[in-house]
């Protein structure tokens, strides 16, 4: 993963601005804690995984094989693992992740960081880090500017966000 972050660390910032990767969190039942806190050390690193990525696991109910980061900021756990084709792992929940990502980016004019900001708000606030559409929907109503008086509802997120 080191050397994919590494190259989208060195693009420039107008490139990275609306760039939203999704990675499959492996299915090895391992903790990717310490991984991920080794890789924040270069803050290059650190900036692409918090302004680019959402590492993709699944609920231990669901997928028991899912690697893991518990609590990590960028780090997401989803609800389903399935494939069309009857599969199951993290590589068909990144997919799904980054499908609600365009879907939250769609429906409240947000550009693709600024939706991920929301999916990892509305993740830090769900008690098993799972990230949920109608939870993400109703993170995204809170932080999106007010049409009329163009304010933000909940002034604490508002710098994190950027105008499409």
């Amino acid at each position: 993963m080191e050397i994919y972050l590494t190259t989208v660390a060195a693009l420039p910032d107008n490139l990275r601005a609306n760039l939203v990767i999704t990675f499959c969190a492996g299915n090895e039942n391992f903790s990717l804690t310490n991984a991920l806190a080794n890789l924040r050390k270069d803050p290059l690193i650190a900036d692409v995984l918090s302004k680019n990525v959402l590492i993709v696991g699944a609920s231990e109910t669901v997928f028991p094989s899912s690697n893991d980061a518990p609590g990590d900021p960028d780090f997401a756990n989803m609800t389903s693992v399935d494939a069309p084709n009857m599969s199951k792992g993290t590589s068909f929940a990144a997919p799904q992740a980054l499908a609600l990502l365009h879907v939250l980016a769609e429906q409240y004019s947000l550009s693709a960081r600024d939706a991920l900001i929301v999916a990892k708000l509305s993740i830090a606030a769900n008690s098993n880090h799972e990230l949920i559409q109608t939870e993400a929907n109703a993170q995204a109503v809170l932080l999106i500017p007010q049409q009329d008086t163009g304010t933000y509802v909940n002034a604490n997120y508002a710098e994190d966000l950027n105008p499409r």
